[in-house]
C-alpha cells in the first residue's frame, strides 16, 4: 500500500506520464530461479512435458488442453517458464493464443508477473477503438490481475490514475482496488475521500461502503479514519470542500442512532455562518438518520430557511430539509408557508408531491405553471376518480403538441401515466386514442399502451393488441409485443396478435416469442 502522499496523487493529480498513443510494450518477465529452486545437476522432470503442454494450451480446445492446463498449474515454476518462452516464440502467438497463455500464467499465483497483465489490459484498452470496445477490452484482462488479489493493489492503482484511460475504465478499476485492498488497510484510504476527479471520487466512497456494509470491522476501521479526517479538516478553510464529503460519507456510512454525530450534523445544519457546502452536507447528512433527533433538527432548518428565503443558499437548504423529512412532516410546513403556490420550482414542485391539496382547481393551475418539473409534480398526484372534465385535461397535455399537447416529452409521459391512475372506465378512451394517433410522439403511444395492459383489464389489452395487429411500423410493432408481457393474464385477441407475428423475419417475431413464453409458461396456445 503506497503511502496517503502517494494515494493522493493517483487520484488527484492523475499522472499522465505515459504515452496517450500506443502504450510502450510489456517486456515479459522472467522467472526467479532463486524462488523454488532445483538442487544443483538436478532438473524438474516436468521441464520437457511443460514445453509440450504450453503449446497444448496454444492449440487445442477439449481434453487435451484441460488436461495440459492442470498439469501446467500443477508444477508452477517450470510451467511459468514454459508458458513465458511461448510467449516469446517467433512469430509471436495471436491476441486470442496470447490471452489464453496469460489465463493460465494468473492461474499459477506469480506476483512478478502482475507488471504484464496490467500493461496487456492497459495496451488493449488505449489501443480500443471505442469507449465500448475499451469496455469490452477491460472486462477481457481485468480477471487476470484481480485474480492475482493483494499483489496486484500497486499495478491497479497506477491504472487507476492513468488519464490515458477512459473514466469508466478507471472509475471500474478504483472498484476493483478496493475489493483487493486488505481490510486492514482499507482506513488509508479515507485520504481520498472527497479528492479528485468527481466520477472517481463518488466510485471511491461506494466501494467503501460496500466493503463497510459488508464487514462490520472493516466499517469501524473506516469510520474510525473519517472521524480522524474530520477533525483534520474542520478549521482548515482550504478543506471546506472535502470537508462537507467526510461528512456525507460518514453519515451514509453509519447504520445505528449515532446522536453525536447528528448533534454535531444539526450544530453545522444550523450554523448561518457556516460555509454553504458544509451546511448542505450537513443537512443531507441529517436525512440518513430515522429518528426523532434527525427529523426535528431537518424540521428547525426547513422552517428557518423558510422564514426568510431571501437567498437561493436558502431556498436549496429548506428545500433539502424539506426533501430529507417524511411526507406527513414535509407536507405540513410546505402548506404552512404555501409552498403549492411558490414561484420557485423546487419548492413548488416539492410541495405537489407531498402538502395536502385543494378540493379542485388545483390541477388546472398547476398545468399553467411554466416550469416543467411542476406540471410533473402535479401530474403524480392525480389519482382516480379523475371525472370527465380532468380525464380531457390529461388527454390534452399527453396529446400532440399541435393540439396543445405538452412540450416536454417527461411532463406528457406523466400525463398519459397519469390517465392510468384514473378509473379504467374513464380512461380508457383517452388511452386508446393516444394509442392510434399517429400524430402522437412514439414514447406516449408505447406508455399509453403499457398503462392500457397494466391499468385497463382485459378490454385495454385488446386495445393494445389489436393495435399490434393493425401492421404498425416495426420499432412500434416490437413495444407493443413487450408490452403485452406486463398483461395480468393472456386474453385469446392478445395471443392471436402474437401468434400472428411469429413469421415475421425480424425482431418482432422474437419479441413476440418471448412475450407468449412469458403469458403462456405451459406452451403458447397457437394454432398449429
Amino acid at each position: 500500500m503506497l503511502a496517503p502522499t502517494s494515494l493522493i496523487a493517483f487520484l488527484l493529480i492523475a499522472p499522465a506520464n505515459q504515452s496517450a498513443a500506443v502504450p510502450t510494450p510489456v517486456a515479459e518477465p522472467s522467472v526467479d530461479d532463486a524462488e523454488s529452486a532445483q538442487p544443483p545437476g538436478e532438473r524438474d522432470p516436468y521441464a520437457e512435458q511443460a514445453a509440450l503442454d504450453a503449446e497444448t494450451v496454444v492449440t487445442d480446445n477439449g481434453k487435451e488442453y484441460l488436461q495440459a492446463r492442470a498439469r501446467l498449474v500443477e508444477h508452477p515454476k517450470a510451467a511459468a517458464e514454459a508458458l513465458l518462452d511461448r510467449l516469446a516464440v517467433v512469430p509471436a502467438p495471436g491476441p486470442a493464443q496470447r490471452k489464453r497463455i496469460l489465463d493460465v500464467l494468473a492461474e499459477l499465483g506469480r506476483p512478478e508477473l502482475v507488471p504484464m497483465f496490467a500493461g496487456e489490459l492497459r495496451r488493449a484498452v488505449v489501443q480500443a477503438p471505442s469507449n465500448r470496445k475499451a469496455m469490452e477490452a477491460l472486462e477481457r484482462w481485468r480477471p487476470l490481475l484481480f485474480a492475482q488479489g493483494e499483489a496486484a493493489v500497486s499495478a491497479v492503482q497506477t491504472l487507476v490514475g492513468d488519464r490515458d484511460l477512459p473514466m469508466q475504465v478507471r472509475s471500474n478499476l478504483l472498484d476493483d482496488w478496493v475489493e483487493m485492498t486488505a481490510s486492514e488497510d482499507l482506513g488509508s484510504l479515507i485520504v481520498l475521500v472527497g479528492r479528485g476527479q468527481v466520477q472517481l471520487r463518488q466510485q471511491l466512497q461506494r466501494a467503501l461502503g460496500r466493503r463497510a456494509t459488508r464487514d462490520p470491522s472493516v466499517r469501524e476501521r473506516v469510520l474510525a479514519a473519517a472521524d480522524e479526517a474530520i477533525e483534520q479538516t474542520a478549521s482548515d478553510p482550504d478543506e471546506a470542500s472535502r470537508f462537507a464529503a467526510l461528512l456525507q460519507f460518514r453519515a451514509a456510512l453509519t447504520t445505528e442512532s449515532d446522536r453525536r454525530f447528528v448533534a454535531r450534523l444539526r450544530e453545522l445544519a444550523e450554523d448561518t455562518s457556516a460555509p454553504f457546502a458544509t451546511r448542505v452536507a450537513a443537512v443531507r447528512g441529517l436525512g440518513h438518520f430515522d429518528h426523532e433527533a434527525a427529523r426535528q433538527a431537518l424540521t428547525q432548518v426547513a422552517r428557518a430557511e423558510l422564514e426568510h428565503l431571501d437567498t437561493q443558499a436558502g431556498e436549496i437548504l429548506a428545500w433539502l430539509a424539506l426533501d430529507a423529512l417524511p411526507d406527513a412532516d414535509a407536507g405540513r410546513l410546505a402548506a404552512e408557508h404555501g409552498l403549492l403556490d411558490d414561484e420557485r420550482p423546487r419548492l413548488a414542485a416539492l410541495a405537489l408531491r407531498v402538502a395536502p391539496l385543494p378540493q379542485e382547481g388545483w390541477l388546472d393551475a398547476s398545468l399553467e405553471n411554466p416550469w416543467p418539473q411542476v406540471r410533473q409534480a402535479a401530474l403524480g398526484r392525480v389519482e382516480g376518480p379523475c371525472g370527465r372534465k380532468g380525464v380531457a385535461r390529461l388527454r390534452e397535455a399527453a396529446g400532440p403538441r399541435s393540439n396543445g399537447g405538452e412540450d416536454d416529452r417527461q411532463v406528457a409521459r406523466a400525463a398519459v401515466q397519469a390517465l392510468g391512475r384514473c378509473t379504467p372506465d374513464e380512461a380508457r378512451g383517452a388511452l386508446e386514442k393516444l394509442l392510434k394517433s399517429d400524430d402522437v410522439d412514439v414514447e406516449q403511444r408505447v406508455e399509453a399502451a403499457r398503462q392500457l395492459v397494466r391499468h385497463g383489464g382485459p378490454a385495454g389489452i385488446d386495445a393494445v393488441a389489436k393495435a399490434l395487429d393493425g401492421d404498425p411500423p416495426r420499432n412500434l410493432a416490437r413495444r407493443f409485443a413487450a408490452t403485452l408481457r406486463f398483461a395480468p393474464a393472456p386474453t385469446p385477441t392478445a395471443t392471436k396478435a402474437l401468434c400472428a407475428r411469429l413469421d415475421d423475419q425480424n425482431e418482432v417475431a422474437r419479441t413476440a416469442r418471448q412475450t407468449l413464453t412469458k403469458l403462456h409458461p405451459d406452451g403458447a396456445q397457437c394454432e398449429g
